[in-house]
């Protein structure tokens, strides 16, 4: 009741200042309060920040420890034992049983037959792809023989175009020195004169025979270097160029012969007495020329007919049509031995017969399982585990099975399966008292040492070019390194020499997180 008469007395002295005033006081008076009210509201808005914001989130981390780690990486793994050799054997191509030569238990060798089907037709296929194969060996070996044959009528051909280069410089020699000179003083000189009347072809004959001075020089020259397998073909364009100055030469002094007059002597004869000589000469140079053609000719026949008989036989660099039938006849011979194969099922490897699962009058189909082979290799343990797991285990690692037996990783599968998500861990073992298809439990462990190892998992680190180290909080919640001397690798997982111990504290996971930032500890 009292605040009621308080409020009412309030609402009085409100109106009264307003409003029991003259008309001018009510209006200054309002003024001024409105006045006041804009000046609030202005401070007011001006004093309000627009927005607030709100500080960052820090990065939650969680501390851990060697010892920690350790304690953590006891998990215990369950696998199955299983022979290291293992083949569960097939047909590749369907048909009835005619051979079952081996028995459930029974030790066989690599390549040993464990069954076959009907394949008499693969055999005839086979049979005669060898005596293909062995016709084509015989066409080869006639093949090298003509090869031979043509070497040697190679050789033969060279022999006879040197032999023929000789002959062609000592014939021209012959004829010129000692039938043409005969009309020349100084002949064999830089500079012969004509002895008879040339009629007006002096000068050219005296060119001429200068020219065979020094042509005949050096065909010598040449002729005597030259040896069997050369190229002949230069000294060939010189035998007959030094053939054609000197039928030249005995053309132009048959036609000064036969203009002499009957008085006209030469050596105590008539000029015209020496026309059947130069005829000789004359014949004899011809001969020699068609000696020189004829026996090049023989020489690229040769030549041709080895060229051919290469390409035909075998045992030579180039393609020949021997060597291709005879790959071609061995391909075939391959193709009909693997049909064959296909008809019978082999041991991949020496090993026991654990399961026979077909009898002879049986039809079999291709790819059902006949016969599983276990290897005398020793057993070893086969277990899928998922990526964080995995990064227990490395190549090498000592583990424990059934808590007691001592194993060592063989390997770790680089990729886990896509369907399952897991990789594949493959464990040896030497203890003879597993069997093969047992489950065990495995435990990785370090063997005891004189001093214990400390590993830390790869994502604990922080590395820069030179330096490796830990991260750890201070009372601040601020980062700080722990630089750490590094060791051996092993799978995921480093060994840390120097710079921690066992109950060093240190942040798990360091990915994204740098020296000096700030973060929260997850407790």
């Amino acid at each position: 009741m009292k605040i009621i008469m308080h409020v009412h007395a309030s609402w009085q002295k409100l109106v009264a200042f307003f409003w029991l005033q003259s008309q001018q006081q009510r209006i200054i008076r309002l003024g001024l309060l409105l006045l006041i009210g804009g000046l609030l509201l202005h401070t007011l808005l001006t004093n309000t920040p627009s927005s607030i914001e709100a500080p960052a989130p820090l990065r939650v981390v969680q501390l851990t420890s060697v010892n920690a780690l350790t304690t953590d990486d006891t998990a215990i793994f369950v696998g199955t034992v299983r022979a290291a050799q293992e083949s569960d054997m097939q047909f590749e191509i369907g048909g009835r049983v005619t051979t079952v030569p081996i028995s459930v238990g029974q030790y066989v060798t690599a390549g040993t037959i464990i069954a076959a089907v009907e394949n008499s037709a693969q055999r005839a296929a086979v049979l005669q792809a060898e005596g293909a194969y062995e016709a084509a060996k015989a066409n080869a070996a006639v093949s090298e023989l003509s090869v031979s044959d043509a070497e040697r009528g190679v050789t033969t051909a060279e022999q006879n175009v040197l032999t023929v280069l000789q002959s062609t410089h000592t014939t021209t020699n012959v004829q010129v020195r000692s039938v043409l000179d005969q009309f020349f003083s100084n002949g064999d000189s830089l500079s012969p004169s004509l002895s008879i009347n040339g009629y007006g072809r002096a000068v050219s004959i005296n060119e001429n025979r200068k020219a065979l001075h020094y042509s005949l020089i050096e065909l010598e020259k040449t002729v005597n270097n030259l040896e069997q397998g050369n190229d002949f073909e230069s000294t060939k364009a010189l035998a007959l160029q030094n053939i054609s100055d000197a039928l030249s030469l005995t053309d132009a002094l048959t036609v000064a012969v036969s203009k002499a007059s009957a008085s006209d002597t030469l050596n105590g004869q008539s000029v015209t007495a020496y026309i059947p000589a130069l005829a000789n000469v004359r014949n004899t140079l011809v001969a020699q020329r068609n000696a020189v053609d004829n026996a090049f000719t023989t020489l690229a026949t040769a030549t041709a007919a080895l060229e051919k008989a290469r390409l035909a036989a075998t045992g030579v660099q180039t393609p020949s049509i021997a060597s291709a039938s005879l790959t071609q006849a061995l391909g075939v011979l391959r193709a009909a031995q693997s049909q064959l194969e296909k008809t019978i099922v082999r041991a991949p490897f020496s090993g026991s017969v654990d399961v026979l699962r077909v009898r002879i009058g049986e039809y079999i189909q291709p790819n059902v399982p006949v016969a599983l082979i276990t290897g005398s290799s020793g057993l070893e343990i086969s277990l899928y585990v998922g990526d964080t797991d995995a990064t227990q285990f490395y190549v090498g690692q000592s583990v424990l099975i059934e808590g007691t037996k001592e194993g060592r990783v063989k390997s770790i599968s680089s990729a886990p399966d896509p369907l399952t998500l897991k990789r594949e861990v493959v464990i040896i073992t030497d203890d003879t008292m597993l069997a093969s298809g047992d489950t065990v439990q495995v435990t990785p462990y370090e063997p005891a040492t004189t001093t214990a190892t400390l590993r830390v998992p790869l994502e604990t680190l922080k590395l820069d070019d030179t330096n490796a180290s830990l991260l750890t909080v201070n009372s601040e919640g601020t980062t700080i390194a722990l630089p750490v001397t590094l060791g051996q690798i092993q799978g995921n997982w480093v060994v840390i020499t120097d710079g921690i111990t066992a109950t060093s504290t240190f942040i798990r996971d360091v990915r994204g997180i740098a020296v000096g930032q700030k973060v929260q500890v997850n407790q």
